[in-house]
């Protein structure tokens, strides 16, 4: 089917898990807690990482998921700074550490709306580079 169906898919299940913790906290109930940090963990991001490496000609592909990853290190470096306002100036309670899960479900919904606008699906992209003719080189 192609990655950009079960990237789909995979997002929103996460953005399902991030909203079940606000539920979750309200309530009290840490096995509900669980599950919902367990779907939000999900391994879409990997998935993702994949498509955007199949995206690369496989004689550019090194290059590209050393990109992929170094996006993936700065967000994860940044991630602190961009919740910290949310959180500033209140009671770290569980009301107020649902927050940020829910910012990550808005996020992983924006993720969605990039993911739906690719054109083409990167599988699609990656079989047409890989039954292109090989690149003859100059040495040749």
């Amino acid at each position: 089917v192609g990655y950009k169906a079960g990237i789909v898919i995979g997002l929103l299940v996460a953005a399902a898990g991030a909203l079940m913790i606000f539920p979750a906290a309200q309530m009290g109930i840490y096995m509900l807690f669980l599950v919902a940090l367990f779907i939000l963990a999900s391994g879409i991001v990997l998935l993702a990482r994949a498509a955007a490496a199949d995206l690369y000609p496989p004689e550019r592909r090194a290059h590209g998921i050393s990109l992929v990853l170094f996006g993936a290190l700065f967000g994860a470096a940044l991630g602190p700074l961009v919740f910290r306002p949310l959180l500033a100036g209140k009671e770290l309670d569980a009301d107020s550490l649902v927050v940020p899960y829910l910012a990550a479900a808005a996020i992983m919904v924006v993720g969605l709306v990039i993911v739906t606008r690719v054109r083409p699906d990167p599988s699609v992209y990656a079989r047409r580079i890989s039954t292109a003719p090989p690149p003859v080189s100059a040495a040749a």
